[in-house]
């Protein structure tokens, strides 16, 4: 219980670190984009251009300012703001060119041709976005933790019914996390609606503005999905079989080493191999727990619906990629807090940990899964950037920056278990040594994996711009 505990107080202080250091970054107010785009040169005038922010901005001073062809500063004819939007008349010349730069803090965004003044939100816009910050992280983790315990139930696992509970209760804590970090970010957002008054943040036009928006379809799509996850998972299973999925690279193991040590002569104190036990069962993910894989559809669905993927590129292939990315990465990550829990499980009900079937089983999906969100994330990330300079320039980059090498720490531990580990355990079944260098190793990757969960929920709300 010491153990759990210390695990249990690192996570707290890590959050707590993303909390305080990435939050300005993810909390930066800047332009988002326009209506004319900026820099276009139009052929005749328009009637109105539109802004976006990236945070909560309000016009201060004299507002925005529109001047003509000559630089003379004309009043808009109308003025309308919304959260994150500011609408005013184009100049007469049909030229625009929208802010650089938002304010932020004090800052005062400029253009040559159109003035902005705005004026940051103070302390109440900072709470209410480090409360939203707050509940992406609880929302990205159970996603990571659901989506990737059901994988591992169905691909991996393979022993006791008691194994097979403890990962399904997993995925049902998944389901609580996403639903509760969902709620928080809803809060946040009517909260925005609202213009910072938490009194009015509950009202009818506070949560209807934000659940009509195209971040309310997303939130609503994984509060279905999180309830899904809890009370659609179903405790079914089956008598493990040779050729079950998830079982054949153990049973291939197997079968190679029983004929190298006949062909051999295989001494007779010669530790056993990996062989699955006869009272082995594995879960059935269909018919029963049918609702809980409608949940992890809905759940992926929403990324299309939220972040980036509804600005940037074209939409719908951002947000195949998107999906692609957060499944793989669910798989990986999520798998590999499974693998620590079942061993750890196993441990303290003084069973056999059966760890060599475990690596080998999970070093496979983990493989296809790392490959896939290398790919996804690298294609998203030339999307939506449009420059290698942002990598340093905007919050989003600096973002990612960070969250590639926390990756890339993850990736080489596990190559070094997949490379290295997992083959000694396969030529040496039942070394200890091995077995305990395996266990510290792997235990490294999920708590890096956790970080990036944490970074990519302040990727999801920073300024790619």
């Amino acid at each position: 219980m010491r153990s759990l505990h210390r695990a249990a107080v690192i996570l707290g202080l890590l959050v707590g670190a993303a909390l305080m250091f990435a939050a300005p970054a993810g909390a930066h107010t800047g332009f988002e984009s326009s209506d004319p785009a900026d820099g276009t040169s139009l052929g005749e005038p328009v009637g109105e251009v539109n802004i976006t922010f990236s945070g909560p901005a309000e016009p201060a001073g004299d507002g925005f300012q529109v001047l003509d062809g000559s630089g003379d500063v004309r009043a808009p004819s109308s003025s309308t703001s919304e959260p994150m939007t500011e609408t005013t008349a184009a100049p007469a010349d049909g030229t625009t060119e929208p802010p650089t730069q938002a304010a932020d803090e004090g800052e005062v965004a400029q253009s040559s041709q159109l003035e902005g003044f705005l004026e940051s939100e103070g302390q109440s816009t900072t709470a209410t976005q480090r409360l939203a910050d707050f509940g992406r992280i609880v929302g990205v983790l159970g996603v990571l933790i659901g989506l990737g315990a059901l994988a591992f139930a169905a691909w991996v696992l393979r022993g006791e019914r008691t194994d097979t509970a403890l990962v399904l209760s997993w995925v049902r804590r998944g389901g609580i996390a996403i639903t509760l970090g969902v709620l928080i970010e809803i809060a946040a957002q009517a909260n925005l609606e609202a213009a910072g008054a938490w009194g009015d943040t509950l009202t009818g036009s506070s949560l209807g503005a934000a659940l009509t928006s195209s971040f309310g379809i997303a939130a609503l799509l994984r509060i279905a999905g999180g309830g899904a996850l809890l009370i659609g998972t179903r405790m079914i299973t089956t008598r493990a079989r040779d050729g079950e999925m998830g079982s054949v690279p153990v049973v291939g193991l197997q079968r190679e080493l029983v004929s190298a040590g006949t062909d051999q002569g295989a001494p007779p104190d010669a530790p056993p191999a990996p062989v699955a036990a006869s009272a082995d069962r594995v879960w059935q993910p269909v018919p029963g727990s049918s609702v809980a894989l409608t949940g992890v559809a809905l759940i992926l669905m929403a990324h299309v619906f939220a972040g980036h993927t509804v600005t940037e590129g074209f939409r719908p292939l951002t947000g195949l990629l998107d999906i692609v990315h957060v499944a793989a990465g669910s798989v990986w990550a999520g798998g590999l807090v499974m693998l620590i829990a079942v061993s750890w499980n196993r441990y303290q009900d003084d069973r056999d940990l059966r760890t060599e079937e475990l690596a080998i089983r999970f070093s496979f999906v983990a493989a296809v899964a790392l490959a896939a969100v290398t790919i996804a994330g690298v294609v998203v990330a030339v999307i939506i950037l449009d420059s290698v300079s942002e990598l340093s320039s905007t919050p989003w980059g600096r973002l990612l920056v960070a969250k590639v090498l926390v990756a890339g720490a993850a990736i080489s531990a596990g190559a070094y278990n997949h490379r290295f580990l997992v083959s000694e355990m396969t030529a040496h079944p039942g070394d200890e040594g091995l077995i305990a260098c395996f266990r510290s190793v792997v235990a490294i990757e999920p708590a890096l994996l956790l970080i990036v969960g944490i970074v990519t929920a302040f990727l999801t709300g920073a300024s790619s711009s």
